[in-house]
């Protein structure tokens, strides 16, 4: 093959993978917040991208605050999920036996649909939940 040839299968080849990158999708930059605009709740600490919650066509966010203060416990922890498309909180998720230094919210995953229930299940670690520090992992399925 001529080397004007080669250059050009390149070049042509270079600037259709490029444009067809920048065509698909273009970054979403956005701040998103505690809800309750609180200090030191380890907001942020852990975060995992989810299915789309919402049904907008956008995946969405599960945000860790495992130092959250909840029901005068101290460090209960709490997690939220925000919208991928808008940052807005769709709902909040609270340590099912409540406890305090729990630290709900320090570990997220999103983990599929274990249950088979057609909605994407999540897991969220307690390293101080029970006694002596033992982890717990919680699955949840959707919430209306």
């Amino acid at each position: 093959m001529p080397l004007y040839r080669r250059v050009f299968t390149g070049l042509f080849f270079s600037l259709f993978f490029f444009w067809t990158i920048s065509a698909q999708a273009e970054p979403n930059i956005m701040n998103i917040d505690h809800p309750s605009k609180l200090p030191m709740t380890g907001f942020g600490s852990a975060f995992a991208v989810i299915d789309d919650v919402d049904k907008d066509g956008t995946p969405d966010y599960l945000i860790g605050a495992y130092q959250h203060r909840w029901n005068d416990n101290d460090r209960q922890g709490r997690a939220f999920v925000y919208s991928g498309r808008s940052g807005s909180l769709i709902y909040t998720i609270d340590n099912p036996a409540p406890q305090p230094d729990g630290a709900f919210g320090f570990a997220l995953a999103a983990v599929g649909d274990l249950n088979a229930d057609g909605v994407s299940d999540l897991l969220i670690g307690a390293f101080g939940q029970g006694e002596a520090g033992s982890a717990l992992s919680l699955t949840l399925g959707g919430q209306e």
